[in-house]
């Protein structure tokens, strides 16, 4: 074969390739039990579990699996083949209810009772299934009835905080018409972030009004439903983690209340001018206690960039985006999200990532705090395709982080930056042995007062400019949440249960 011009290859041994196939065969077994309704209360190191005990079994065309009425405690996953499923009524012909196929199960309601099966389940050419018995669950996972329990009590004491939480802000039944808009405060590509006040109780918030319309025309529904998940397990007060009260929806916007009061982006303060390191040093501590919070809920970011950080009135980091967000007990995920040079080489590489990327992209956004630009980007539009981006994050090698022309780092901060930007996740600082302790140690945050800076007491370095886009904001109450009532005509099913934000029982 030969190249009839100039370009660029991906290649992939056979090794790596079989491998690939191998993790994402696994990955998919483990997606697959998580769907079945018994079985989604059990972490992923349990399904895990669950799916290495399945054992195979192989049926002929026109075998039976299943017989109605037969007293049987077994679990089936269809691994090749099709299955129909019949039912005969008392006074009436056998009649087929459905047909299943490879990735999907049947009798999963025998793992939680030995009542008779309600239905035959017939082979349909030749089958392949992975099966598991009721003892043998049991035997290693315990009765799955009081893991669903266990689930079950943990949800109830989230949500009974929340319900606390909500009554003491007088947020209970909180509607639009409950709240002044008070004015703008961020621009957000799917809506707006507003300051509003609470008109009986004086309280003053920040309300993130999504739009109906606009979240459906960039297919965002699945992550506003499920950064609205996210949101309602968070209890723990943060200084840099604002907690979402509660949520509400009305003919055009779905909305989730914050307790805090933010002004403006992060975006906004860098395109003034670019941050001295001392400067660069009061967020990077912030995100670094924020990313802190998170990881001990569970919970990987994925977000950490300009656009999606806002300021509070006092000049202090609030992630509230949790759009990208995902559950750390989740299969490794794999997918893109966010802007390419913000990406790291595993999410580049798609071979499955967690909590190391959001300190890869934290060496990205303080590079770019004090540059102006991520280390990825040229500033030659033609040289910075996002294929051409994702090429240089794959190359990167430790030591050799790029800086502009005429411009020079303190060394500090270029080994800060280097130990962050390390390809190999697990060598990652923020990831070695001592995980954040890491970070209150080094070098470049010598001098740093971390309790003061997670007490609120540190004097942030934008104050002021801050307390002036407040005062600023206060003047566009005019210009929040402006789509007529009634302007979202398109499906409504896909926000069920967003207007409640107690966790479900």
């Amino acid at each position: 074969m030969t190249a009839a011009k100039d370009g660029v290859l991906w290649a992939m041994d056979r090794r790596s390739f079989r491998a690939i196939l191998m993790k994402s065969s696994a990955t998919s077994m483990v997606r697959t039990l998580r769907s079945v309704d018994v079985l989604k209360s059990m972490t992923v190191g349990q399904l895990q579990r669950l799916q290495d005990m399945l054992t195979e079994m192989t049926f002929s065309d026109g075998e039976s699996v299943i017989t109605q009425g037969e007293h049987s405690e077994t679990f089936y996953v269809i691994v090749e083949g099709r299955v129909r499923c019949t039912k005969r009524e008392p006074t009436g012909p056998e009649i087929e209810l459905m047909q299943l196929g490879e990735g999907q199960y049947f009798g999963e309601r025998a793992l939680l009772t030995s009542a008779p099966r309600a239905a035959n389940v017939i082979a349909m050419g030749r089958l392949k299934c992975l099966h598991i018995s009721k003892d043998a669950f049991e035997e290693v996972l315990g009765p799955l009835q009081n893991i669903i329990n266990d689930d079950r009590a943990a949800r109830e004491k989230v949500a009974m905080q929340k319900q606390l939480q909500q009554e003491t802000e007088g947020l209970a039944s909180v509607a639009r018409k409950d709240l002044e808009m008070v004015g703008l405060a961020v621009e957000i590509y799917h809506g707006q972030l507003v300051l509003v006040k609470h008109k009986q109780q004086g309280q003053e918030y920040s309300l993130k009004a999504i739009s109906k319309a606009k979240a459906v025309e960039m297919s965002l529904q699945a992550r506003v439903m499920t950064e609205k998940l996210l949101l309602s397990t968070l209890v723990t007060p943060s200084r840099f983690v604002p907690l979402a009260l509660t949520s509400f929806l009305d003919e055009s916007y779905l909305c989730i209340i914050f307790k805090a009061r933010v002004v403006t982006e992060m975006n906004a303060l860098i395109e003034r001018a670019v941050f001295s390191e001392a400067q660069a040093r009061f967020y990077a501590g912030s995100l670094v206690l924020a990313l802190e919070h998170l990881h001990t809920e569970g919970i990987v970011y994925r977000n950490l960039m300009p656009e999606n950080i806002s300021i509070d009135m006092h000049g202090y980091v609030q992630l509230m985006d949790l759009h990208f967000a995902i559950k750390l007990d989740d299969p490794p995920a794999r997918d893109f999200c966010g802007l390419a040079h913000y990406l790291s080489p595993e999410q580049v590489s798609g071979q499955g990532h967690s909590l190391p990327v959001d300190f890869w992209a934290l060496g990205v956004l303080i590079y770019e705090m004090v540059t102006g630009s991520g280390p990825w980007i040229t500033g030659d539009p033609n040289a910075d395709s996002e294929v051409a981006i994702y090429n240089r994050i794959s190359s990167h090698q430790v030591g050799k982080m790029p800086l502009p022309r005429d411009f020079s780092l303190s060394d500090d901060l270029a080994a800060l930056l280097n130990d962050l930007l390390t390809p190999n996740p697990i060598k990652r600082l923020g990831c070695r042995g001592s995980g954040t302790e890491e970070f209150k140690t080094y070098k470049w945050f010598s001098g740093f007062n971390w309790s003061e800076c997670e007490s609120g007491e540190m004097v942030a370095p934008h104050a002021d400019l801050c307390t002036e886009a407040l005062t600023a904001v206060e003047k566009t109450a005019n210009k929040c949440m402006l789509e007529p009532a009634g302007s979202y005509k398109g499906e409504q099913a896909w926000y069920d249960g967003f207007g409640s934000f107690l966790a479900p029982k």
